[in-house]
């Protein structure tokens, strides 16, 4: 939720005090460390004499006219599924914003890294529900919805008509120290809430999954096997839940009772019949024996038998003739114990192509990779069949799909080392948004960048030829899901050189309500048909919520803010997650805020306080941050935007001058670092500088060694680090005057300062 002063969100009458008076009764809480679970009367077994719940709080959001009587309600009812009670909600009509927040949770000054959020409802009608997690780096009770928001994360509530259990993982910024948690309604209909729990992970109980859905026997037959560890002081009786299934297949659950001893551990497989053929979703959820206590939720995706995926081509599994390579690259593994895998042979073929059978070679956990010469393929669809053999008889396999383009002019994709290829020349993606006059382009152009986010509404012939002139590419954005719309944009700019690829609606994952990932999923694939031959960037900024979109995007671009302002451990955060979710198979390109949250998100918040722009030096952090980490390109918020009801207008130029500077400064460094950040090889750092403190990354390019560091924190922090494989004894430092002599046990020392960063260089020895 944006952050607002008390009197912009009425509190509907009767039925809830300010946080202020409940701090005075016991609501403010002191600094310790969170553990088990954090919401008070999560059960809404305790109610107050108007059958509101203790420890919550209602508000109603909704506007409505003078007179009128609310078009939504909320109390304590019976009929619970944990205990005798839950709470309902219940809308009107349509559009209502009513809900119930908790006491504010106190997670600082240490927060745990994510927390488990979990909750049992039902539904009648479709009153539109969700659940919400904000989170603050001061006090809430002192200014309650006027307290400046870190991060603001929604998940929607399908409608159930049945008692269902939803559980979440929370991405806890490094600086909260409270959050609070809201169900509401948007809609006409009936939301009943129970169990509402917070929990640390690793919770009360670790689990450590050692494998999932691992094929035991060929009539089906599955195991799951994880490790329990009691983090309490006595015995904690549990249920371990496990449930697999997919779309038009058949479901299947199991569950078993232990009793885990004080801090004791014990290993758990729990087996389950399914197809050998059939990847499915596989769930483990450990609860207390009765509902209520949820201490760990995952979900995992669970091959067939035979799993595999193309390494290369990796845009799109789509050969493509601007992309250098003539072959297909198969790797994966047999999904089967060691036993079964040892009487398994796995061979391949590319149907439908001139090569032969290939058999592959199992390594000791059985994994795989091969390749399939793809030099006679013509344009068309093809697949690489992959059989698991038992003598000479076959017993599953898959078929990945792969196909050639017809060759077309222009072509842009990455290749499997994730580099961006723009008609088969690797480049590395330096972007700003919203450069839109014609001064502007070419303004952006001579400071270094190479790429402009560029609204459709703004895109023309005349602006495409602009920027071919200059040199820049352009991501072309809308916001429409309109089938019409891009089917006349792409057919309008698909064929011009400058065109960089799509960037469809900014942070769907963070609207209100998100659009939903199953929607933008058909949108990436009505446009990958639209388009083969240009990527679909989309830029996600809810942490929590960012593995539901991964698989909706060539290109994953974190959108990054420092939070609270300065603080750039959740710029790093984010990056590293992004890469995380990533996984090797797509690029990432962070998006670096230029403009602060009072140009891009409340205008309400002070420019120069909490509202304000980055400095050059953490503007320069956080775009080394994005190098170190291993983003594969950087895009800069903004050179302008316009006013709105939200934001305040911003020129970099005119609002923030130094900014913009340095932003020229940077964009220069990069574009001379771009040769070793396409074509290098990884360096071995040994260092005892806690790397999710420090970033840093090791890159050898020709005769030289480039080690680019960044510090994110507010602190400086002493660096000591040596380089195994090389003899030097010197580093000089890139873009600015010094060096860094080794010391007499061949280690190299400095202190980087708060926000700072190095590019140190070493001429390979």
């Amino acid at each position: 939720m944006p952050s607002s002063p008390k009197t912009s969100y009425p509190i509907v009458a009767g039925l809830a005090v300010s946080l202020a008076a409940l701090a005075a009764i016991g609501w403010a809480q002191e600094a310790v460390a969170p553990v088990g679970n954090l919401v008070v009367n999560g059960d809404f077994e305790q109610v107050d004499a108007e059958g509101n719940p203790t420890n919550w709080a209602v508000r109603d959001w909704s506007t409505r006219q003078p007179g009128l009587p609310p078009q939504a309600s909320g109390s304590v009812q019976r009929k619970g599924y944990v205990g005798p009670r839950c709470l309902v909600l219940t809308g009107q009509s349509f559009p209502v914003f009513f809900g119930y927040f908790t006491q504010p949770v106190t997670v600082g000054p240490r927060p745990p890294e994510r927390l488990l959020l979990s909750l049992w409802y039902l539904t009648q009608q479709s009153p539109q529900a969700d659940v919400s997690v904000n989170t603050f780096a001061e006090n809430f009770t002192v200014a309650e919805w006027g307290t400046p928001v870190l991060t603001s994360e929604v998940l929607p509530l399908d409608d159930s008509p049945r008692w269902r259990c939803q559980t979440w993982e929370i991405i806890c910024p490094p600086s909260a120290q409270q959050l609070v948690v809201m169900v509401r309604i948007h809609g006409a209909g009936t939301l009943r809430v129970d169990g509402v729990s917070l929990r640390p992970l690793p919770s009360e109980v670790g689990c450590e999954v050692l494998s999932a859905g691992v094929v035991t026997d060929l009539s089906g037959a599955r195991e799951c096997r994880f490790r329990l560890t009691n983090r309490a002081s006595k015995p904690l009786e549990l249920a371990a839940n496990l449930e697999a299934g997919a779309p038009r297949a058949p479901r299947a659950a199991t569950s078993q009772r232990l009793t885990l001893p004080a801090t004791g551990t014990e290993d758990v497989a729990l087996r389950y019949t399914y197809p050998v053929d059939t990847p499915h979703r596989l769930r483990l959820t450990l609860t207390s024996p009765q509902p209520g206590d949820v201490y760990f939720s995952e979900e995992w995706e669970v091959p067939g038998l035979v799993d595999g995926r193309l390494v290369e081509p990796a845009f799109r599994s789509s050969l493509l003739a601007s992309l250098p390579g003539e072959e297909v690259r198969v790797a994966g593994r047999v999904n089967a114990t060691p036993e079964l895998r040892s009487k398994i042979t796995l061979r391949a073929l590319l149907m439908g192509a001139s090569t032969a059978e290939t058999e592959a070679e199992l390594d000791s956990e059985g994994r795989y990779s091969l390749s399939l010469s793809a030099r006679d393929m013509l344009a068309g669809n093809y697949g690489v069949q992959l059989q698991a053999l038992v003598n000479g008889r076959a017993v599953g396999g898959t078929t990945i799909p792969v196909s050639k383009q017809a060759p077309r002019e222009p072509e842009v994709a990455y290749d499997a080392k994730l580099r961006l290829h723009a008609d088969g020349k690797p480049a590395f993606p330096l972007g700003i948004y919203y450069a839109l006059e014609p001064a502007d382009l070419a303004e952006v152009s001579a400071a270094g960048f190479n790429a402009v986010v560029l609204p459709a509404r703004t895109a023309s012939t005349a602006t495409m030829d602009r920027m071919a002139a200059l040199g820049l590419w352009a991501l072309i954005s809308s916001a429409s899901m309109e089938d019409g719309f891009w089917a006349h944009i792409t057919e309008k700019y698909s064929d011009r050189r400058e065109l960089l690829g799509w960037y469809p609606l900014q942070r769907p994952d963070s609207t209100v309500p998100p659009a939903q990932p199953a929607l933008m999923a058909d949108l990436y694939g009505r446009l990958s048909r639209m388009d083969p031959a240009h990527p679909v960037c989309l830029a996600l900024g809810s942490p929590s919520r960012m593995a539901d979109y991964t698989g909706c995007s060539d290109v994953l671009m974190t959108w990054t803010a420092p939070r609270p302002v300065g603080d750039l451990r959740s710029v790093d955060m984010v990056i590293k997650y992004g890469l995380q979710l990533a996984a090797g198979r797509r690029p990432v390109w962070p998006v670096i805020q230029l403009a602060g949250a009072a140009y891009t998100e409340d205008r309400r918040l002070d420019p120069t306080g909490a509202g304000r722009p980055p400095t050059p030096e953490e503007f320069r952090c956080m775009v080394y941050l994005s190098l170190a980490r291993g983003a594969q390109g950087v895009f800069c918020y903004a050179l302008t935007s316009p006013s709105s009801g939200t934001q305040r207008a911003w020129d970099v130029r005119k609002d923030a001058a130094p900014l913009w500077e340095m932003a020229k400064v940077v964009a220069g460094q990069v574009k001379a670092l771009s040769p070793a950040l396409l074509d290098s090889e990884p360096i071995s750092i040994e260092s005892d500088v806690d790397p999710a403190q420090v970033a840093m990354r090791g890159m050898r390019y020709g005769d030289y060694g480039y080690i680019i560091v960044a510090n994110p924190t507010a602190e400086a922090v002493p660096l000591r680090f040596s380089l195994p494989q090389t003899s030097a004894r010197e580093l000089s430092l890139g873009f600015a005057e010094g060096m860094v002599a080794a010391g007499a046990d061949g280690a190299f020392a400095d202190t980087i300062e708060p926000h700072g960063v190095r590019t140190y260089v070493v001429r390979w020895q």
